[in-house]
């Protein structure tokens, strides 16, 4: 059966090419755990992403001022608390970040991918 599925992957083996590629196959579809759960690992972590960037909005829209000078086209307004220059830098990178959506939509693995283990 193995032959038969690597001859259809268009790697053309014989019988005794096809058993060398055995163990390698049992390792990958039997022992290989992180590979299993690698899909859901980045499902999580594409959610997580998501969730940060769902939490920021409230923030992001109650910050933006737009057009505020010719040379500047947006600026953002800083919460009272935040005072020094480094935390400035990185409340505006944050601001930034949350003006746009996550590279990848929201996707949910399929269910055979969450069944085992």
């Amino acid at each position: 059966k193995l032959k038969k599925h690597l001859n259809a992957s268009e790697l053309a083996t014989d019988e005794p090419d096809s058993l060398l590629a055995l163990e390698d196959f049992y390792t990958r579809f039997h022992d290989d755990v992180f590979l299993y759960h690698s899909s859901r690992i980045v499902e999580l972590l594409s959610n997580v992403r998501w969730g940060i960037h769902t939490y920021l909005q409230a923030e992001y829209v109650r910050s933006y001022v737009p057009g505020a000078e010719p040379d500047q086209p947006y600026r953002f307004l800083y919460p009272e608390t935040i005072t020094s220059s480094f935390a400035r830098e990185c409340y505006w990178a944050l601001m930034n970040s949350a003006r746009t959506q996550p590279y990848f939509p929201r996707f949910k693995v399929h269910e055979v991918m969450r069944r085992r283990y």
